[in-house]
């Protein structure tokens, strides 16, 4: 009778740990369900923290092209008589400025661009005492 009882603790004992070893498993199952979902949310944030980036510095390119516009029709006058533009492109992106006389103010379309980002600004300048001025400006897109 000794030996039976001594054979069924060794089998409970073996039940015991291949039961912990199928808890032990679902939850490294579970475990790498969770780094595999964290690991996708910090991809999908990298892409948009890209995308921002490259927004803002398309922005800036834009407002660089109206400051280059202004500077050239400072340093020439005549230039604002005619439609014109000038172009630039620096570090974080290139950048097109056009502008346009029309009725006593000039009409200026500032484009810039950064990797697949593309920003556009208008502006309206009148002719001030010594240079021209920026009376009104939006964000086209």
């Amino acid at each position: 009778m000794g030996g039976h009882a001594e054979e069924s603790l060794i089998g409970t004992a073996r039940s015991r740990r291949g039961s912990a070893l199928v808890v032990v498993l679902w939850a490294l199952v579970a475990l790498s369900a969770l780094a595999l979902s964290a690991s996708v949310g910090a991809v999908v944030d990298l892409r948009l923290a890209i995308r921002h980036r490259e927004h803002a510095a398309a922005l800036g390119a834009a407002e660089a092209g109206l400051a280059e516009a202004l500077a050239a029709l400072r340093r020439d006058p005549l230039r604002a008589a005619s439609a014109d533009s000038v172009l630039g492109s620096g570090a974080p992106g290139s950048w097109v400025t056009r502008w346009s006389p029309a009725a006593g103010r000039l009409h200026l379309l500032s484009r810039g661009l950064a990797g697949s980002a593309a920003r556009e600004l208008e502006a309206w300048a009148e002719p001030g005492e010594t240079d021209w001025r920026v009376v009104a400006w939006r964000e086209v897109r």
